[in-house]
């Protein structure tokens, strides 16, 4: 894991680091379900013997049929999942990767994807109030606080006028979102000189209208 040590407040600013596993192979891949029903008014087109009507707006209109019991399986590419015709709809099941819009179900216990192992280490200032107001927070020694959510814990400690946050997915270890919020601190002005300047404010379509010419 990246050493969490920027981005926390300077002087009379507050910053925020967002900190993700060096090695990449260790974020669990997004686990999801879809849930997409279609109604008479998509084009449709036969797909074959048993495979029923195929929507040319499905994540699986070009997956492989393999017909079963009263539904068709699809096999693609980038998705699977399985139609079956409910009246004058056709309803679609279909799982990663790609994102189709629909009903999307993620697993409950919140292991996965980015978000499961990515850490944010913030500040505010005191009389902004804390990430407790939105957490469910329990004391765990002087001035520190642990907090979690469904989907989120993590660390609040207070030092003065400042409140510093160490916030991870619910696959970060707990010890390690403790140890970020007590090594947090400010950047130093050496740190500081090396990050890249700001992008001047602009047209941000300037690039692409330049493209079109």
């Amino acid at each position: 894991m990246s050493a969490l040590v920027r981005n926390v407040p300077v002087r009379h600013r507050l910053g925020t680091g967002e900190f993700m596993p060096s090695d990449r192979s260790t974020i669990p891949p997004l686990q999801y379900v879809n849930v997409i029903g279609y109604g008479p008014e998509y084009q449709r087109h036969p797909g074959g013997p048993g495979c029923g009507e195929t929507l040319f707006d499905s994540p699986l209109s070009a997956a492989q049929c393999f017909p079963e019991p009263g539904l068709v399986y699809r096999r693609g590419v980038v998705e699977h999942g399985y139609q079956v015709a409910v009246r004058d709809l056709v309803v679609v099941v279909a799982g990663p990767l790609a994102m189709p819009s629909g009903v999307q179900y993620l697993r409950a216990d919140h292991r996965t994807g980015e978000e499961s192992v990515r850490i944010i280490v913030f500040a505010v200032r005191a009389d902004n109030g804390d990430q407790c107001s939105i957490s469910t927070c329990s004391p765990d020694g002087p001035d520190l606080k642990y907090l979690r959510r469904d989907d989120v814990h993590g660390y609040v400690l207070r030092r003065g006028d400042v409140i510093v946050s160490a916030e991870g997915g619910v696959a970060v270890d707990r010890e390690l979102l403790r140890r970020a919020v007590f090594a947090a601190r400010p950047a130093t002005e050496a740190e500081l000189r090396r990050v890249p300047p700001t992008t001047p404010p602009g047209d941000r379509y300037d690039r692409l209208r330049r493209w079109l010419r």
